[in-house]
């Protein structure tokens, strides 16, 4: 809405004061009378009261006092939620056309299906952290707008193939560079430190490029940035663009508009409730792994998509023939992985971590509780305690309430990859 003069918002005030009915049912028009008043199958013609008023115009200070009521019960969240979704709209595909999109070559293909097939199944899912990441963009955004107005951001780009465009966060023309903006959790970032980028967001980028360089627009370089939502800390990944890189990228999009036109089913690349991106964020959880089927029949999300309720033993087999193989690869990696660790113990002479290599090796410590020592010392509080007149120990649980807790310290040895960001200079040299 407009913004308000002074008088429309004291007359507002003037509304909630007096506490009178705000809603639908009112709807007073600026003659003073409800809308009920007014003639025409829609209640906005001549008032029937005979004040003289022609046709029904909504009172602007009711209106607002409605609207501020509303704003009284929102959430910062979700003011941020619907002013990004109207700032900027998920792009639409071409007239019938599929919603697959340059963001979608990280998406699970499951997803995309119920997504473009059958939308009305989706649940509610927190949207907070992409919140915070949608903030984090705007800002970068607006800034990048006012100080390099030569670069294009938030830029529509249309990808041969495809019939949903993509929106590119920044693409320099001087430098022929791509940029991509990620933001991660403290998790996501611990991964991002060992592992690097993954591999998908390279191929996101890429079919941006893919899209600007079909267009006629230089393309050189592709970067991801990344920003840790909990601290601000930014880290940046660079490399060169690759044609045949992005071809393969929008292949595999193009594939699966050519799968949804032909009425095929896609598979799943999630792991059901081992996997929080499906338990906590995919709106389709329920539905794809019959979560509800599955409780009512005893058995395990996974077990029901799967084999079915009425499973072959030969299927079960292999299952439990998959399962006992993971275990042993894990007990025996378990092994070498602790034969390693000790190799590496003094390794450090007396530091906290040292990098050796594209590896950092990081000795931690903590305080645990001791419980082994604790339950030794109830037991030997229980033999002083009976030991003393009855009549004078009062009660056992008094003598444990004051035994403290012992402490010991775990000391151990954490080896993680280092993944260095790299840099245009590495990549035009």
């Amino acid at each position: 809405m407009s913004v308000p003069t002074h008088a429309t918002i004291a007359a507002a005030r003037r509304i909630i004061v007096a506490g009178l009915p705000i809603g639908p049912r009112e709807d007073p028009c600026c003659c003073g009378h409800g809308r009920h008043h007014h003639g025409g199958r829609a209640f906005s013609g001549k008032c029937r009261t005979g004040c003289g008023c022609r046709a029904w115009r909504a009172d602007g200070a009711y209106v607002l006092a409605q609207e501020a009521m509303t704003a009284y019960g929102s959430s910062v969240m979700d003011d941020i939620d619907r002013w990004h979704t109207a700032t900027y709209p998920r792009p639409v595909p071409a007239a019938g056309g599929w919603g697959v999109g340059p963001s979608d070559v990280t998406t699970c293909r499951k997803r995309i299906w119920y997504r473009e097939l059958h939308p009305q199944l989706a649940r509610p899912v927190s949207t907070s952290a992409a919140l915070l990441g949608d903030i984090i963009h705007e800002v970068a955004a607006t800034a990048r707008r006012a100080l390099y107005p030569w670069q294009k951001v938030e830029m529509p780009v249309r990808v041969p193939g495809l019939d949903r465009p993509g929106r590119i966060d920044r693409y320099d023309p001087v430098l022929a560079l791509v940029d991509d903006i990620k933001t991660k959790g403290p998790r996501g970032w611990e991964r991002l430190s060992e592992t690097g980028p993954d591999e998908g967001y390279w191929k996101q980028v890429a079919v941006y490029g893919y899209g600007l360089a079909d267009a006629g627009h230089p393309v050189q370089v592709m970067r991801l940035t990344y920003i840790n939502r909990a601290t601000g800390d930014e880290r940046t990944y660079e490399r060169p663009y690759c044609d045949a890189f992005a071809r393969s990228a929008v292949g595999s999009l193009i594939a699966l508009n050519v799968a949804l036109d032909l009425g095929l089913d896609l598979p799943r690349d999630g792991r059901g409730t081992t996997d929080p991106i499906c338990t906590e964020f995919c709106e389709f959880y329920d539905d794809c792994w019959s979560v509800t089927a599955a409780r009512a029949a005893g058995v395990s999300p996974e077990f029901l998509t799967t084999f079915g309720i009425d499973a072959d033993p030969d299927l079960v087999a292999w299952a439990a023939e998959v399962a006992r193989g993971w275990k042993d690869d894990e007990n025996e990696a378990e092994r070498e992985y602790k034969a390693a660790i000790s190799m590496l113990k003094g390794a450090l002479r007396g530091e906290k971590q040292g990098r050796f290599g594209d590896y950092r090796i990081v000795e931690k410590t903590r305080q645990v509780n001791d419980y082994k020592r604790y339950w030794q010392a109830v037991a030997d509080l229980r033999d002083e305690y009976l030991s003393w007149d009855p009549s004078f120990r009062g009660d056992f649980a008094d003598w444990v309430a004051s035994l403290p807790m012992p402490k010991r310290t775990e000391t151990w040895i954490e080896v993680k990859r280092v993944t260095d960001p790299t840099t245009m200079a590495q990549i035009t040299a």
